[in-house]
């Protein structure tokens, strides 16, 4: 798994504007993360067999979650297609969590199927290793904030299956770092990323991610508060209104 390749020109010019708007200087060669996690929506890599074009996001303020707005009536409907009606997700629950996770770094619209059966299979296994909602809730903070990170510090393109995984990958790495009690790596090799390389390969690219942050796994108060804050609310929006994913009713002849 490259750490290399990573972020486009049009999120580099967007990290400039907020460096320029904050006051804080950007040195060449090397760009400062971003002081939000949230960016908005890409392109997909993998549609055409044997493409590997780069998955690339722009900045944004724009991620919508409001029913009320088109983005989440838009967005959604794949989401809830392959968790609920394929069986993907572990609960309901997971359908916004993980649509959420996906609009925290920029992922909305045209996220590929193998991304978003990335998130469900990740999130399903800390389900089933016991973890309560709201520790998946904080792990899940924590890896949205470390993949932005490396997509700020690094230049060039990143394509979809190596996106995927190496999400997964910081699911798991947030995970070993903020629970007593974490899932071994032989066992997310086992059940994540057995089709993807072998366990040898896994356990030096968890390494590199690790050293591409010195070796510091913690996070900035303000950058875990903001997405943690937004994922605990497309939680909570389940719990209070479970018919939010219901599929939107047909309008009628008089409607349209």
């Amino acid at each position: 798994m490259s750490a290399n390749n990573l972020v486009t020109s049009k999120y580099l010019t967007r990290l400039r504007t907020h460096a320029a708007a904050d006051g804080t200087p950007i040195r060449k060669g090397k760009e400062r993360a971003c002081s939000s996690v949230s960016t908005t929506a890409t392109t997909p890599g993998d549609q055409t067999p044997g493409c590997s074009t780069a998955v690339s996001v722009i900045s944004a303020d724009d991620c919508p979650f409001s029913p009320g707005k088109s983005g989440l009536d838009v967005s959604i409907d794949r989401f809830r297609e392959l968790g609920i009606a394929r069986g993907m997700a572990h609960c309901p629950l997971d359908v916004l969590l993980c649509w959420k996770i996906c609009c925290m770094m920029g992922l909305v619209n045209n996220v590929p199927d193998l991304f978003v059966m990335m998130l469900y299979r990740s999130v399903k296994l800390l389900h089933r290793c016991g973890y309560h909602t709201q520790d998946i809730v904080t792990v899940a903070s924590y890896a949205v904030a470390y993949t932005v990170e490396t997509l700020a510090k690094h230049l060039g393109s990143m394509d979809w299956k190596e996106a995927a995984n190496m999400f997964g990958l910081q699911l798991y790495l947030a995970h070993a770092y903020l629970m007593d009690e974490h899932c071994p790596l032989k066992e997310w090799h086992k059940h994540i990323f057995a089709q993807y390389c072998n366990l040898n390969v896994l356990s030096s690219a968890s390494v590199q991610l690790m050293r591409s942050r010195g070796f510091i796994m913690r996070i900035e108060p303000q950058k875990f508060q903001h997405v943690y804050r937004e994922l605990l609310t497309a939680v909570h929006t389940y719990r209070w209104n479970p018919t939010v994913l219901h599929p939107p009713l047909p309008l009628d002849d008089e409607d349209a």
